[in-house]
């Protein structure tokens, strides 16, 4: 059984920051296209008989205590048997709007539907602060993120092909999505 708490005094000692990210298989890249009116895309997949490719970010550093009892932003963790095994990070943006500023799930619990319950935690959040929508941003490589985003509801909103620029992601775009609320 997994329960969705929101980050507070009580549960802090369940979240080891910084939290070590973990990778993820790369199954293929998100292909965004624009008409000038509308968003679509497509998908390119990767050969599966080729070695399996994976990715992982930097382990990600935040003051818990900067996200208890404040009103702008708030983190909520997947608890299992007293063990953090997820978390999101949402704040608030200045148009009034929420921003999910990480979603992370442990390798060993993905696909069990602790993203969607962090996802509605977050959303619930944003409910409650009457916000008209959801903003947030993953790379093309991270497919997977690409197509549970969609199936959460939220619609690609746009690109940057150069904010990974002069980093170790070069080769990587930046998609926002946007959910309205």
């Amino acid at each position: 059984m997994i329960d969705v708490v929101k980050l507070s005094e009580s549960v802090i000692d369940l979240l080891h920051l910084p939290y070590k990210s973990q990778p993820f298989e790369l199954i293929g890249r998100f292909i965004p296209a624009y008409d000038g009116e509308k968003w679509s895309y497509s998908e390119i997949l990767y050969d599966k008989d080729t070695e399996k490719k994976t990715k992982k970010y930097d382990d990600d550093r935040f003051n818990p205590y900067d996200f208890i009892d404040r009103e702008e932003r708030a983190v909520f963790l997947a608890i299992r048997d007293n063990i953090c095994v997820g978390y999101i990070k949402v704040v608030s943006d200045i148009l009034d709007k929420g921003y999910i500023a990480d979603l992370a799930v442990d390798s060993l619990y993905r696909h069990q539907g602790i993203g969607t319950k962090l996802m509605d935690g977050a959303v619930a959040w944003c409910r409650e602060r009457k916000f008209s929508g959801i903003t947030l941003e993953t790379q093309d490589v991270n497919l997977q993120a690409c197509r549970f985003y969609i199936r959460y509801g939220f619609e690609l909103s746009g690109l940057n092909t150069k904010k990974y620029a002069l980093s170790k992601y070069e080769n990587e775009i930046a998609l926002y999505f946007y959910l309205k609320l």
